[in-house]
Parts: C-alpha cells; structure tokens; sequence
C-alpha cells in the first residue's frame, strides 16, 4: 500500500508521481511473479496479490522491502512512496467480474485491515501466518527475526518481519 501518494502528486506533479507509481507497479509486479503471484487487485495506492503458498507472499513482500530500501537504487524517489506491506492467508472467494477475475471475503477486508498497522518499510505478517509453522521456520531458518505486535479489534496481534541483514532473500525457499 503507498500511503503518501498525494503528498507526492502535489510535490512532484502529475506526471512525475504517475512515472513513479508506474515504476513501482513494475517492481511489485516483478517481486510477485518472481515468487509464481499474481496481482488481483488495485486500488487506491493498494495492490492485492494470490500466491500459492504463504512462504512465497512473504518472500515477495521483503524482496519489495528490500528493493524499496536499496541505498544504490539510483531511483531515489522510490523510497518516499511509504510503502506498507502486509500479508495474510485464508479462504477467499474469487469470482469473474466484469470480465476480471476478482477475489472476495473476510480474508481479503483482513489483509487490507492489516495495512492500517503497518509502519513505511515494514512487513507485517497476520496471526494466521503465526500458525503456519513451515513459513516461520523459513523466515528464521535465514535469519529473519519476528517481532509479536499487539493489534486491536478482531486482528489479535501481528508478526513484524525484520530481515537479517545481508541476507539473500534467494535463501527463503
């Protein structure tokens, strides 16, 4: 999700934050189908992403944080976009709307709730994931370290992703 997306129009005009947005649609879609993903939805500076497993949504979320957070990307600007990450897994229902495949449900509202607990960079994981215990022993298994985040409301708590430093997100497989 780009939080500061209007911040940037304003600042940088229309077409230079189109550019932008652009290049970071490019790179999301580049994290997700590196990971066999598929981009599903897109709205309002959020982007909904299907993976076949929860190891390979997180995999592309801290491939995104890492490429966002890159000191050598010469596209500086990337990184005043506030991105926020977050990953869920459950059932959803997908249904062919207006010619589009569309998904639907509780699992889809939890993952967008989600973003409103992140912080710019972060990678926020649901507590459906804590239950998934072959996704953990990946993200540790690499030196990635998870952090318990208290959360209101019906979302218990969140799992923060810190990835190890210098690590290759190529390792989490």
């Amino acid at each position: 999700h780009v939080q500061a997306q209007r911040e940037l129009i304003v600042e940088l005009g229309d077409a230079r934050a189109f550019e932008l947005m652009i290049k970071h649609r490019e790179w999301i879609d580049d994290a997700v189908a590196g990971e066999g993903g598929a981009v599903v939805k897109s709205a309002s500076g959020s982007t909904l992403c299907a993976f076949d497993s929860a190891a390979a949504a997180v995999r592309a979320a801290i491939c995104l944080r890492t490429r966002l957070a890159d000191e050598s990307e010469p596209e500086q600007s990337m990184r005043r976009l506030d991105v926020r990450l977050a990953v869920h897994q459950g059932p959803a229902v997908a249904a062919t709307v207006d010619g589009r495949l569309d998904y639907f449900g509780l699992t889809v509202e939890t993952a967008v709730d989600l973003i409103a607990f992140t912080t710019p960079g972060q990678v926020l994981l649901s507590a459906a994931l804590a239950d998934d215990s072959e996704t953990i022993a990946e993200l540790t298994a690499v030196g990635h370290t998870l952090t318990v985040h208290d959360l209101a409301g019906p979302l218990g708590f969140g799992l923060q992703v810190t990835p190890a430093r210098g690590s290759d997100i190529a390792e989490l497989s």
